[in-house]
């Protein structure tokens, strides 16, 4: 019997892309939704984790990225006037109302499915042999002491991305450490004593954007290195996270992250953009791959 793991990557309203993708993948296997056993996600991939844990249907999380990312990306006047040299690009009311009318009051320990969500803790609560900065993986297997927590407030630590939302609760965005949460899945399912060889891993991303540096010998200094340093550790971060999860997992791990245009990751008006490329991914060797390491080793699953 197998262990099944969906991860999504974080990345704004990129999020689109990612939700489009695996809808198509369901309407071609739509067994695949009552097989899998873990959602992991972070940021934008977290909500769409959540979401699918607590039954949210696929077309309704859509339907979320369609119609509420205006709310969560709104900059009120004073923030299009003076911008967010001093302060974040937006304020968390939007995201915080998003995230409670779709998730209310209901906690971890009321999800339908396990699940990973990483946040950045910024708490002072370490001491000098317990440094207080660290990433915290939400989840809700037995014993875990984040049963009790709201799924909005999960939600909304894991997407407080810098500079664009405030931190909240003493989180800030997931994808500092964790922006492709693969790796941190696995290692969740082996310490709840799931072997290795028995896990399968579809991780999707929100596109693969080229972007690259020129110049043999960069000399940049803070003002130079400050926009495209969060691109290189959230890129370094998820090429990494790829390599080490293919090499723990060789054919029983597949990555569904095809190179789109650059879209910055609050450009809401991109949405149907994003739905447009993902409409246009060939999706055969997924499903192929489906076919050979989920639905062929899970006797008592036919739905397809």
């Amino acid at each position: 019997m197998t262990y099944n793991i969906v991860s999504f990557d974080g990345g704004g309203v990129c999020g689109t892309f990612s939700i489009q993708l695996f809808r198509r993948i369901l309407k071609e296997r739509s067994g695949l939704l009552h097989a899998i056993d873990l959602f992991a996600g972070t940021s934008t991939g977290g909500l769409i984790a959540l979401a699918l844990a607590q039954g949210v249907h696929p077309d309704d999380i859509m339907r979320l990225y369609e119609t509420k990312t205006q709310q969560i990306f709104a900059r009120g006047f004073f923030k299009k006037v003076f911008g967010n040299l001093c302060g974040s690009k937006y304020g968390s009311d939007g995201l915080i109302k998003v995230a409670y009318d779709t998730f209310g009051n209901a906690t971890l320990d009321d999800l339908h499915a396990h699940v990973v969500v990483p946040a950045f803790n910024l708490k002072e609560e370490g001491t000098p042999n317990d440094p207080s900065w660290r990433c915290e993986f939400f989840n809700n297997f037995s014993g875990s002491p984040f049963l009790k927590d709201k799924i909005a407030d999960v939600a909304i630590r894991t997407a407080s991305a810098p500079t664009y939302f405030p931190s909240y609760q003493g989180y800030i965005d997931g994808g500092v450490v964790a922006n492709d949460p693969s790796l941190a899945a696995v290692a969740m399912a082996v310490s709840q004593g799931f072997k290795l060889e028995d896990i399968r891993v579809l991780s999707i991303g929100t596109g693969g954007q080229i972007r690259y540096i020129d110049g043999k010998e960069i000399t940049w200094g803070i003002a130079g290195w400050i926009k495209p340093l969060v691109n290189v550790f959230m890129g370094g971060q998820s090429i990494t996270v790829d390599a080490l999860t293919g090499y723990m997992l060789q054919n029983r791990y597949r990555r569904l992250c095809p190179i789109i245009p650059d879209i910055e990751m609050d450009d809401v008006s991109k949405v149907p953009t994003l739905i447009a490329l993902a409409d246009q991914v060939d999706i055969k060797p997924v499903t192929g791959w489906l076919d050979a390491e989920v639905f062929g080793r899970v006797s008592d699953l036919t739905a397809r």
